[in-house]
């Protein structure tokens, strides 16, 4: 039982991580990079500093502010950080944040979920393996739940759909023993 509730947690922090993307859809006159930067300044900046990971977390955010500032100079996107309604650049704060926050709550449910699964050093081991599988599937159930899917063709959804089975048997595979 404390393998099952283990998984449980872990799967709840990596559906937390693979929602963080939704907010995306809410968001308006931004393009991607905006959104994906303003989110990583939440994601590992500000969210990390209330835990105890700041550390690992600031080298990602780097990481990822580089490769955004690139893009908003390639894209002349810098412009959409200055909005002329104060409504749309709160939204998109509110929105980016969420998203900062979901996609944090991946390494909560990890250390929480691995508590439980002492019993099986097994799993224990995997279970940032798992963690990885998990926000995959749920990051493509997502992707068809929001219709990201439509008008792929049925060799691209079969393709979809056994390496969402592969992943769910690697997962479930291994508690078995």
């Amino acid at each position: 039982m404390e393998i099952l509730i283990g998984l449980s947690i872990i799967a709840l922090g990596s559906f937390g991580q693979s929602s963080s993307y939704v907010p995306i859809n809410r968001i308006k006159n931004w393009n991607w990079e905006n959104f994906w930067l303003v989110q990583g300044i939440f994601a590992w900046l500000i969210f990390p500093y209330l835990g105890a990971i700041a550390a690992v977390t600031t080298g990602g955010f780097f990481t990822n502010a580089v490769y955004c500032l690139w893009q908003n100079f390639k894209n002349g996107t810098f412009k959409e950080y200055i909005q002329p309604q104060l409504r749309v650049i709160v939204s998109n704060l509110e929105f980016s944040a969420l998203a900062g926050l979901l996609w944090y709550s991946q390494f909560f449910g990890l250390e929480i979920g691995k508590s439980f699964l002492i019993e099986s050093p097994t799993l224990l081991v995997f279970s940032w393996s798992i963690l990885m599988s998990l926000n995959v599937i749920f990051s493509n159930v997502w992707g068809v739940v929001l219709h990201e899917w439509n008008g792929a063709s049925k060799k691209s959804v079969a393709v979809l759909i056994s390496g969402l089975l592969i992943l769910i048997l690697s997962i479930i595979f291994p508690s078995i023993f």
